[in-house]
């Protein structure tokens, strides 16, 4: 599926200034806002955003995206943030699955050092397996594919409702199944939260 901002982003890989101009003002503000959710620093969250967009103008003929360049900003913005935490030692309040702020801390040992990312793929992988069948393919379709919930209905010839139903106790499982590899769940979690603001 096509998006504006991957036809931007197609212009900007061809050179286009202009097309780098129009991406970097439609998600600035966005990424900032995002970026200080999980740094409460503006400064410090602006100075991250600028650096991402640097170096997506600087690396532009050599980046290969397949998620989407929207998607692709915001992982990119979330790691980068986690890389400040994790230099600070500390971790400040981050969104759950309900949509509410607590506080999670992070030991002195790196996430690196906790769990490694084969590690987290494969319980991600095997937390899948595990799910009804029709529920693994809506999830996927949101997280892989990136279709809104609107597309997802449509193309299942089903409710949106019924997607919202099974998303959410996608995401329920999820979070218990993955409740020791927080940074992984907030990755799926957040992707699953932009395409239904897509809908």
């Amino acid at each position: 599926m096509q998006y504006p901002e991957n036809e931007l982003w197609q212009q900007i890989q061809q050179g286009s200034l202009q097309a780098y101009e129009k991406l970097f003002h439609k998600l600035y503000a966005p990424l900032c806002g995002y970026a200080n959710q999980y740094l409460s620093d503006p400064d410090e969250a602006e100075n991250l955003v600028q650096e991402l967009f640097c170096n997506l103008w600087e690396n532009k003929d050599s980046l290969e995206i397949s998620t989407g360049i929207k998607p692709y900003l915001y992982k990119s913005a979330f790691h980068r943030s986690l890389n400040i935490i994790k230099r600070s030692k500390r971790m400040e309040p981050i969104l759950t699955v309900e949509g509410e702020y607590k506080p999670a801390v992070l030991q002195q040992t790196s996430l690196h050092e906790q769990v490694s990312t084969n590690e987290l793929q494969e319980q991600y992988q095997q937390a899948l397996s595990d799910m009804p069948e029709g529920r693994r393919t809506i999830f996927q379709l949101s997280r892989q594919d990136e279709l809104t919930y609107r597309e997802i209905a449509e193309l299942l010839d089903i409710s949106i409702k019924t997607v919202e139903t099974q998303m959410s106790k996608a995401l329920g499982f999820l979070r218990v199944r993955l409740s020791d590899f927080l940074v992984l769940f907030l990755i799926i979690q957040y992707f699953t939260q932009f395409n239904h603001t897509l809908s």
